[in-house]
This record gives C-alpha cells, structure tokens and sequence, in this order.
C-alpha cells in the first residue's frame, strides 16, 4: 500500500515539474538571446551530459532565489524526462519480448515503475554550475549522480522481468 501510494505521488510530482518545463535549445537561435548568451559560460551554450540538464529563469522585482528556484524545477523535470527516457529504453531493450506481445499489465507497471525508479534516481542531483545573464536569467546546470541512476536503471529492469510477471516465450 505504502508503495502505490508512493507511486502515486511521484508521478504527481512529474506531471507537475513536466507541465512547467520549455525547451530552451530553440531559444539560442532567437537574436535577443544570441546577444545575452555572447558573454555565458561554455556549459550555457553548449549540450549537456548525459546525466545533466540546464535550464534558464528571469528575475523579477529582484527575487533571484524565486529564479533560481523556477530554474532548477525547469532542469530537474528535463532531467527527470532524460532519466525516464533511459529507464524505459533499457527496459524495452531487457524485456522487448514480453512487451512487444501486447501484454498491457507490463506495460502499465511499467509506465509506474520508470516513475518512481526516476525519483529514485533524482535523489542526488545536485547544483554543478550558476549564471546570471547581464539581462537577469538565472542560468542552473543540474548534475544527477550517475551511480544513483543506473541502480535505477537495474532496479527497473528487475521489477519488469519476465520471471516477475511469470511469463514464458
């Protein structure tokens, strides 16, 4: 019971961060920000690892914590859909037999699986680098400890083995 409630409030909190997020890659491109960014740090106009993510916030009425906050949930989510995106495709890769045969309760489990695997793996993010543009966006570069998520990444594929759901091929 204490797990599904868990589950349950884990992917309440994805579904929150990941209605907030924006993709910020596209706004390089636009000339405003090519002119702010001229000046920023390498990991700001360069991509990320793959166990980070950046995200940018504008101060307002001169509240940087508030930006530094709205930052950080914005790279946390895109870190958060990163790490989904990995637990899913090993999993996919360790159990395409079973998944690829319609069977719909691994499929379920494992949209709630990859969920609380991913708050698992968020566990130990940690703050790598800080900016603050000339015209005010707090810039946040967001490391998640890579140990932490391929013990996830294992824990997930385990939860969704065959021999879990007593399937044969």
């Amino acid at each position: 019971m204490k797990k599904i409630k868990f589950l349950t409030l884990g992917t309440a909190v994805v579904i929150t961060m990941a209605g907030c997020s924006s993709n910020l890659n596209h706004f390089s491109d636009y000339k405003p920000m090519q002119t702010e960014l001229r000046n920023a740090p390498e990991w700001v106009k360069k991509p990320v690892g793959k166990f980070q993510s950046k995200a940018s916030a504008k101060i307002i009425h001169d509240e940087f914590e508030l930006a530094r906050t709205e930052a950080t949930i914005r790279a946390k989510t895109r870190l958060a859909e990163r790490i989904k995106s990995t637990i899913v495709n090993e999993v996919y890769k360790k159990t395409k037999k079973s998944i690829k045969n319609g069977n719909g309760e691994i499929k379920e489990n494992l949209k709630q699986i990859s969920t609380y695997y991913v708050n698992m793996a968020l566990v130990d993010v940690k703050e790598k680098e800080l900016w603050v543009s000339p015209k005010g966006n707090v810039w946040v570069l967001l490391e998640a400890n890579p140990d932490f998520v391929q013990n996830a990444i294992q824990k997930a594929i385990i939860d969704t083995s065959e021999e879990n759901y007593g399937l044969s091929d």
